[in-house]
């Protein structure tokens, strides 16, 4: 996991999540990458609470990078395809707190995920007037098939959707976080936090 901040300027950030996926690659989602593109993008690797968090890699806590470029997915459009690639000027240090997630494959589609439990992890807000947490969250929710979703959000068979109404979700600041199942006791990235219904 890797908290993203995209620098917007005049002191001000935007705050997302990401994951490691190689040496020098982190997936967020795309809406945290479009909103004044280009930007310049602080991601800190390592860390659970973020408080103390310096944008110069040699100082603070974790390991912290400025990302080189920035890739859109060519379709993107609020909702739709809402995924980016961060690409990072050197390896990222891979250690004990500092590791790669691995991608579902195309097998792990909506139907064999429904009534499964994932696990979405971010350093959102935790309240409606909170600026995010400190320290990282998670919280485990169950998956639905699109035909339920359907019911609550105008969604296409790409998305992935949990249960609404179990007082836990998504908030701002979870946006590219990753979306999380355990699979023969391994974490398995199955999607990426995009939007929710408050």
């Amino acid at each position: 996991m890797a908290v993203v901040h995209g620098l917007v300027g005049k002191g001000r950030i935007a705050q997302c999540g990401g994951t490691i996926i190689s040496k020098r690659w982190v997936l967020t989602a795309g809406h945290c990458v479009v909103a004044g593109y280009p930007r310049r993008f602080h991601v800190v690797f390592g860390i659970i609470n973020k408080s103390g968090v310096g944008y110069d890699w040699l100082r603070g806590t974790g390991v912290s990078m400025i990302a080189t470029e920035a890739f859109l997915h060519p379709r993107y459009r609020a909702n739709v395809n809402d995924i980016a690639l961060l690409h990072m000027p050197r390896d990222i240090p891979f250690s004990a707190t500092i590791q790669p997630i691995k991608l579902a494959n195309y097998n792990y589609k909506e139907k064999v995920l429904a009534n499964r439990n994932a696990n979405i992890i971010g350093w959102g807000k935790d309240n409606n007037t909170s600026y995010g947490t400190t320290n990282l969250k998670f919280a485990t929710l169950p998956i639905i098939t699109n035909y339920e979703c359907k019911r609550y959000w105008n969604i296409t068979n790409k998305h992935i959707c949990t249960a609404p109404g179990l007082g836990r979700d998504v908030c701002q600041g979870d946006s590219g976080g990753p979306l999380i199942i355990k699979e023969n006791g391994q974490d398995i990235q199955v999607g990426i936090a995009g939007f929710a219904a408050l």
